[in-house]
């Protein structure tokens, strides 16, 4: 059903925290990025109706790259957060 756990590297699950300090200080920018599109959101939404897809996908950025992070720096992964560009799906 799940698939076998990983063999991590000691050495590298030892200097984990250390190797996460940059990727957590982009996950605080990335934290303020949640709150202020949201602020913004619920205004615009007030206003229109609706929450603007720049400020959905902003918001779930941000989502994604912190449980990234969560998930390296508790261990659960070796693979290292993504900060680079996403490609958003186009609708069609």
């Amino acid at each position: 059903m799940f698939p076998a756990p990983e063999r991590q590297h000691r050495l590298v699950t030892g200097f984990r925290i250390f190797l996460a300090i940059p990727a957590l200080a982009v996950n605080g920018a990335v934290g303020l990025l949640v709150i202020v599109s949201a602020l913004l959101g619920w205004f615009v939404a007030l206003a229109l109706g609706r929450m603007p897809a720049s400020l959905r996908n902003a918001q779930a950025y941000a989502l994604r790259y912190s449980a990234q992070v969560s998930a390296y720096v508790f261990l659960l992964t070796d693979r290292y957060p993504y900060s680079g560009a996403i490609r958003i799906p186009s609708r069609s």
